[in-house]
């Protein structure tokens, strides 16, 4: 939790026009208010609260409040979830309303069909959030068609940088993901001696060898070369198989700081990111890290991570203007505002690969979108929807591969678009 010089009060047993006075004259800020039938305490008394008395906070802490009530009546939310800001703000498909039912160890939400768990921790997710868990006729209505009239420069230009000595697979299965999930032209950025590899194992992806440095990663010298691809594109994907050479991050770096594009970052580009003071963008970037690469970008541990997963995700995508995919089991996905559970998905992911298929279904549908929050959730949502459709036809979850995930994309893509409302 971001420190600050503030207390959370303990507010348990007060009734709730003192506790939330009690929240304003703390200088904190009044969150969800959540009422639960419990004939056993006077109404309108406090019986739980978030955060925790005693714990650390600052003026944008907000505290939510856990009310007795005789009857249940609906949940206090603010905002409105079927308000749900983008990049242009649009509206998004209503969802349907979480149902919350608490087990041992566990707390799970449950729409229609889908249910996901999510670990309890001492900082527990709130009851009730601004979140939504993504169905597939929302996720659907993510999905762009292509007009009648288009043609492929028009589709949506992918630029993947990706790839080193030693991580081509890397470098094939973002871009080669980042095609079949619909974009009409992908270039693939790779260090020259790496070319041969990657021209013969990919065919409808255009490869581009750049300078590189003497243990075959992309070099600062390749830089005016990929700033005319930049231009080119319509979105970046960077970050792939790229390793953690010192001038390869240097070159991220000057790329992310220089370029307002539409961009996705994973894997080994993180690193370069670490360390920005990124200023406001039109364009927002969208972070893939799952929990050991989010625990480097914040120098602690993942211990601390999986504690308040939900409180720190929203926090980083909130102060440095991103919008963040925490990959585990589930994944969630944040603006610093929502907060989305994903629903799709399986042990099936849990394979070398697999982040790097995500990270081109996902700067696939940026490149046709321009719109970061719904193409992160829907290419979340597509790339778990993969897993879900090679499981139902096998016993097992355990022998496959991530060029399996990308064999799927086409029909997963068509089951979720038979959903369209």
């Amino acid at each position: 939790m971001v420190k600050g010089d503030l207390i959370v009060p303990d507010l348990i047993g007060k009734k709730l026009e003192d506790a939330k006075k009690l929240i304003a004259d703390k200088k904190l800020k009044l969150g969800k208010i959540t009422y639960q039938t419990n004939n056993d305490i006077p109404p309108g008394q406090i019986v739980d609260q978030y955060p925790k008395k005693d714990k650390t906070a600052n003026e944008n802490t907000a505290v939510d409040l856990f009310v007795s009530r005789k009857k249940k009546v609906e949940t206090e939310e603010k905002p409105a979830v079927d308000n749900t800001p983008n990049d242009k703000q649009q509206s998004e498909p209503d969802s349907k309303t979480d149902k919350t039912e608490k087990k041992k160890g566990v707390e799970k939400k449950e729409t229609g069909d889908k249910e996901v768990t999510t670990p309890k921790s001492g900082n527990e997710t709130p009851k009730k959030e601004p979140e939504k868990k993504k169905e597939e006729k929302d996720v659907a209505g993510f999905i762009p068609q292509r007009k009648i009239n288009s043609y492929k420069y028009s589709s949506g230009k992918v630029f993947s940088l990706a790839g080193s000595k030693g991580l081509t697979g890397a470098a094939y299965l973002c871009s080669q993901s980042a095609l079949i999930s619909g974009s009409g032209a992908v270039i693939l950025g790779i260090p020259d001696s790496l070319n041969t590899i990657l021209a013969r194992k990919l065919i409808e992806v255009m490869t581009l060898p750049l300078p590189e440095t003497i243990e075959h990663t992309l070099s600062l010298a390749s830089y005016e070369k990929i700033k005319e691809k930049i231009k080119w594109s319509d979105c970046l994907l960077l970050g792939p198989g790229v390793s953690k050479n010192y001038e390869t991050l240097e070159l991220i770096s000057k790329i992310i700081s220089e370029n307002d594009v539409p961009m996705v970052l994973d894997a080994d580009g993180l690193s370069a990111f670490k360390d920005l003071k990124i200023k406001k963008r039109k364009h927002k970037i969208i972070l893939t890290p799952h929990l050991g690469e989010f625990a480097n970008l914040l120098n602690i541990s993942i211990d601390e991570v999986k504690a308040d997963f939900y409180n720190l995700a929203k926090q980083y995508a909130k102060q440095n203007n991103v919008i963040l995919v925490l990959k585990g089991s589930p994944s969630i996905i944040t603006d610093g505002e929502y907060f989305y559970i994903n629903s799709s998905g399986n042990p099936i992911l849990s394979t070398a690969g697999s982040g790097d298929v995500l990270s081109g279904i996902i700067a696939s549908l940026y490149s046709r979108t321009k719109d970061s929050l719904k193409s992160a959730v829907a290419g979340v949502y597509i790339h778990g929807k993969c897993a879900d459709l090679i499981q139902t036809k096998n016993r097992n979850n355990f022998t496959f591969k991530a060029s399996d995930l990308i064999n799927k994309i086409p029909e997963a893509v068509n089951s979720i678009l038979n959903n369209r409302i």
